[in-house]
């Protein structure tokens, strides 16, 4: 009996870890969400991306996840201030996701957010006039400003602001780029203006 009983818990420890071997591993988005605690916030699309369930911001990462991180914004309810992130040593990308207490106008809602980043980097400076886009038949109306800053290595970069309004939430793009001539501020521009249309587009599926 003691055999029998031996063999039994035997193949039961062997059928739990055979069960744990085959579980699969997390993806790179999921991953991203459980080191924010954003679960039932954010759910995954697929490997690399993610999903604010309110809002439909879509959050795209690199296939392996690196330097992508998601954040809850402290202050509002939770889930009413987000952003997902993507950094390396050249480029820093935050899109934005946010459910205002009160209502504003997106000229003060833009006034606001340019204000918020002379606040965080006082060597910002405007470059050239603000950006003003109109709705379209299947974009938002938005407004983006331009700023250059001399970073604390002496290089120069630049950050662009994207806001828009779609329904009770605000997005917002900030990215910022290394740009050690006009040629380089001229292609972030590009790029940012292209994630800026994306993003919104992916924030309406």
């Amino acid at each position: 009996m003691r055999r029998l009983l031996c063999a039994f818990a035997a193949l039961a420890f062997g059928a739990a870890h055979a069960d744990e071997a085959a579980a699969p591993a997390p993806s790179p988005a999921q991953t991203i969400i459980a080191a924010a605690g954003a679960e039932g916030v954010f759910a995954a699309v697929d490997s690399a991306s993610a999903r604010h369930l309110d809002s439909g911001l879509l959050c795209r990462f690199q296939s392996d996840g690196l330097g992508g991180r998601i954040v809850l914004i402290p202050g509002l309810a939770r889930g009413d201030d987000v952003a997902c992130e993507f950094a390396d040593a050249d480029l820093t990308i935050r899109l934005y996701a946010t459910r205002l207490p009160v209502r504003a106008s997106l000229d003060e809602l833009a006034a606001a957010a340019e204000e918020a980043v002379r606040r965080a980097i006082p060597q910002a400076t405007a470059d050239g006039a603000p950006q003003v886009s109109d709705a379209g038949a299947t974009s938002p109306a938005w407004r983006a400003r331009r700023f250059l800053i001399a970073n604390e290595n002496g290089a120069r970069e630049t950050l662009l602001l994207y806001v828009a309004q779609q329904g009770v939430w605000t997005f917002k793009l900030r990215y910022r780029a290394l740009a050690p001539d006009d040629e380089s501020v001229r292609r972030a521009s590009e790029r940012a203006e292209l994630m800026w249309r994306g993003a919104l587009a992916d924030a309406q599926r």
